[in-house]
């Protein structure tokens, strides 16, 4: 059973953040991770349903996220090689509808290529020229985790940053 849901939260506070997730949470597991400030998850709902729902939540009550950072719903894994990623990017990219704007994320723990690079040779599998870095309709979000890389076409509503909520 893979993950399909990623929270991250900062290390010192594990204890805490388990606490918030399972407070916010029905209908879910914890799966193994052997990285310190990630927790995988495994939801029996939607993802993206879910974080969506999170973050109006987390827009009407910000005081609920005290131990948590990001919440991120995860449609497809690969190995992370990076034929293997490029291949997944591709897929993911081919979903972006021709009139859509879009960008990449790219979270990356225990990978030693720089993200940059990265970054790079994934975007060079898309073929879609709509590239809008600061309000784009679709977000392929790369999330590398040791030997296994996350993929997922998000709207930015799908995605839960905290700070950001709190920021806006």
């Amino acid at each position: 059973m893979e993950p399909n849901l990623i929270v991250t939260y900062p290390p010192t506070r594990a204890a805490k953040a388990r606490q918030e997730i399972e407070s916010l949470l029905k209908e879910f597991s914890f799966l193994d991770s052997d990285h310190d400030g990630v927790f995988l998850l495994r939801t029996k709902h939607d993802p993206k349903s879910v974080v969506a729902d999170l973050a109006r939540r987390c827009s009407d009550e910000p005081y609920l996220f005290n131990s948590t950072f990001r919440w991120i719903p995860v449609e497809t894994w690969s190995e992370a090689k990076m034929e293997d990623m490029k291949k997944t990017a591709k897929e993911t990219g081919e979903k972006i509808e021709p009139r859509d704007t879009w960008k990449m994320s790219i979270n990356k723990r225990s990978f030693p290529a720089d993200t940059p690079s990265i970054l790079s040779q994934l975007t060079e599998e898309i073929d879609k020229p709509n590239v809008d870095l600061k309000s784009p309709a679709k977000i392929i979000a790369v999330e590398i985790i040791g030997g296994k890389a996350g993929f997922s076409l998000l709207r930015p509503d799908e995605y839960l940053s905290v700070s950001r909520i709190r920021n806006e």
